[in-house]
């Protein structure tokens, strides 16, 4: 077998959407202008409004630097789709492990309220799908489609996620103050687990997307994963069985879960399917 047919070339990753600062700049605007207005309104339907703001964001960003040539540009990131069944199969379960245990921590009973581990591994492709709107469509092009490579020209690949997920964090900071999407903790507890839960999210998307030859659809199906393995938490939550200080030890769980998936897939794929633009402008 060639090695290109287990080894994609570089070339197949395609250009940047943003090269330029002026490009990033007006990215980031549009993001959090559109964002943070939809998500201090009070009424419900602006969360999904607010949740578009990146893609919103990439495409002001794309048609700034390349006219009517930066939508197209933009599209091409989504792909490609044939990835191979692993990789599928490890965008959906990766953070399975989390729900799992986290709530094996807090009593065998919690596990039961969410129909035990059959019923996760079983309907976890189904919630992935549910989950897949509107967060991970409306974020993942102008996160993993936009701003990552813009900082992969910049940064190795684990600083460059690191980064994202700090700002991924940041857009978030207007429901900080939500006592609900708090889970009744305070904001001092609350605000930096959730900064770094977010860090550790943001390194299983970008080592699945890297692994994936760039593709933003397995970064919105990763995405999805992870917000689907918080509804089992959410539903214990609800019954008033998982205790406000669950919240460290599963944040510790993601962190672990982000070091195996990077150490296990995440470095060898940037090595692998960095993007050719990349490794040309680090060599020159």
């Amino acid at each position: 077998m060639s090695s290109e047919k287990t080894k994609p070339s570089a070339q197949s990753v395609p250009e940047p959407p943003l090269r330029n600062p002026r490009a990033l700049l007006c990215f980031l605007l549009v993001t959090f202008a559109w964002s943070w207005c939809a998500l201090l309104l009070p009424d419900d339907p602006w969360l999904f409004a607010a949740a578009f703001g990146p893609s919103l964001g990439a495409l002001a960003a794309a048609l700034l630097e390349h006219g009517r040539a930066g939508p197209a540009r933009l599209w091409q990131r989504l792909g490609p789709l044939d990835v191979g069944w692993g990789t599928w199969l490890l965008a959906v379960y990766a953070v399975v492990p989390v729900a799992i245990v986290g709530l094996l921590l807090f009593g065998a009973a919690n596990l039961r309220e969410t129909g035990g581990t059959a019923a996760i591994l079983v309907f976890m492709p189904f919630l992935a799908a549910f989950s897949l709107l509107p967060g991970p469509v409306g974020e993942e092009l102008g996160w993993r489609g936009a701003l990552l490579p813009w900082l992969l020209l910049r940064w190795r690949p684990l600083p460059a996620t690191l980064l994202l997920g700090l700002v991924w964090a940041l857009w978030h900071a207007p429901l900080w103050w939500r006592p609900e999407f708090r889970m009744g903790a305070s904001p001092l507890l609350f605000v930096p687990l959730y900064t770094l839960s977010l860090m550790a999210m943001s390194v299983i998307i970008t080592a699945i997307c890297l692994r994936a030859r760039g593709s933003v659809v397995l970064a919105m199906v990763t995405h999805a994963a992870l917000n689907a393995a918080a509804i089992p938490f959410a539903l214990v939550h609800e019954r008033g069985q998982l205790p406000v200080e669950a919240v460290v030890p599963v944040t510790l769980l993601m962190c672990v879960t982000a070091m195996a998936v990077w150490c296990g897939v995440g470095r060898r794929a940037a090595d692998v399917h960095l993007p050719g633009h990349v490794i040309a402008e680090r060599s020159g």
